[in-house]
C-alpha cells in the first residue's frame, strides 16, 4: 500500500511541475532545448578520444596471426 502511494505522490507532482514548465516557456522553446542537447550529446561523444581512434586502435590490439 505504501509504494502506491508514494508513486502517486511522485506522478502527481511531476505532472504539476512539467505542466507548468511548458506554460511558462511553451512548447516550442521545449522542443528547442531538448534538440539542442542531444546535439551537444553527440557532438561531445565524438570528442572521446576512444571513439575518434576507434580504428587506428583496432588494428595494434587485434591477435597475431601465427
Amino acid at each position: 500500500m505504501k509504494k502506491t502511494i508514494d508513486s502517486n505522490w511522485k506522478k502527481t507532482f511531476f505532472m504539476i511541475w512539467t505542466g507548468q514548465a511548458f506554460s511558462l516557456l511553451g512548447i516550442r522553446s521545449w522542443f528547442l532545448i531538448g534538440g539542442l542537447s542531444c546535439v551537444m550529446m553527440a557532438v561531445s561523444g565524438f570528442m572521446i578520444p576512444a571513439v575518434v581512434n576507434i580504428k587506428g586502435e583496432g588494428k595494434e590490439r587485434s591477435p597475431k596471426k601465427p
